[in-house]
């Protein structure tokens, strides 16, 4: 089970909004996510021409 639900009715309010910690875990993982995918992204090269399909005519 995702930790933010596991953990969601278990949080206590810490001042300000109820779940203000959920929306942080969602920004920081979002962040985490597009650290990965700009690291990723420059790794991938093009597809070798074995690969593709035969066209069709």
């Amino acid at each position: 089970m995702p930790y933010s639900v596991w953990m969601f009715p278990r949080r206590g309010n810490s001042g300000g909004s109820t779940y203000s910690w959920l929306y942080n875990l969602t920004m920081y993982l979002t962040a985490r996510l597009l650290a990965v995918a700009l690291i990723a992204n420059p790794m991938i090269g093009p597809v070798d021409a074995r690969h593709h399909l035969p066209d069709k005519q």
